[in-house]
């Protein structure tokens, strides 16, 4: 995951040991001066570096956390995002797991916002799997995910849920639903994706989306959130733009 603004734990900041004191100087210096004005230009959270009495050199530093109360009280218009991926599987457990590690780590760095991708709950190996796997919006998987917001403070973006819609018992056919959460959990939207997606690749692969999925029916429009409005779409969407 890659959080704007952030320095990777255990990360050298620079490495300067074998500079002369009169050019480790100046090199800090103009490092201090180029951290600052990022610091105030973006709002990041860079530590700044000083050097230790009788080292050339600087030590590794930890990185700054930052919640996102102390963020929005220092940058107001600068809101941190989260863009969090995984590789999802058929095991459910496994890939909350996942998500939930992802979710708290970037609360934790002062995100507002965690988006999440398409098929964020699982990927079934097959139809068969993927239709026994889905669940109803208020089903355990968007429970535990509402929980979550709630625990973290952040809105959370859920990319593609594999939904059964009230017409599941005459269709058996779901939907690809993306949500979104606010920070009390509260379900503020759900776009069922229009545009479904095929593709066959002659001795390769055959993927027909539409052998087992409804097409949504209505364009959501955006919505405001702490980091501005979104615009909910799927993936394969971004072709119809």
């Amino acid at each position: 995951m890659l959080i704007k603004g952030t320095v990777a734990p255990g990360s050298t900041i620079l490495d300067v040991g074998n500079l002369c004191p009169g050019l480790l100087s100046l090199v800090f210096t103009r490092l201090r001066t180029a951290v600052q004005k990022s610091r105030e230009v973006f709002g990041w959270a860079l530590p700044l570096p000083v050097p230790r009495k009788g080292f050339l050199g600087t030590k590794r530093q930890a990185p700054v956390r930052r919640s996102a109360a102390m963020l929005a009280a220092t940058n107001p218009l600068k809101p941190l995002l989260a863009v969090g991926q995984l590789t999802s599987t058929p095991d459910k457990e496994h890939n909350y797991a996942c998500c939930a590690g992802l979710i708290r780590e970037a609360a934790q760095r002062g995100a507002c916002i965690v988006f999440l991708p398409e098929a964020f709950d699982f990927v079934g190996s097959c139809t068969e799997e993927t239709l026994g796997l889905s669940e109803t919006l208020d089903g355990d998987t968007v429970q535990r995910y509402a929980g979550l917001a709630r625990e973290c403070g952040v809105w959370l973006s859920l990319g593609g849920f594999h939904e059964r819609g009230s017409d599941w018992e005459c269709t058996r056919r779901i939907y690809n639903a993306h949500l979104l959460l606010d920070s009390q959990g509260s379900l503020v939207a759900t776009y069922r994706k229009t545009h479904l997606f095929n593709a066959e690749l002659k001795g390769r692969v055959s993927l027909q989306e539409t052998a087992y999925t409804n097409p949504g029916p209505e364009i959501v429009p955006p919505i405001s959130t702490p980091a501005g409005k979104v615009q909910k779409r799927s993936l394969w969407e971004g072709s119809f733009l």
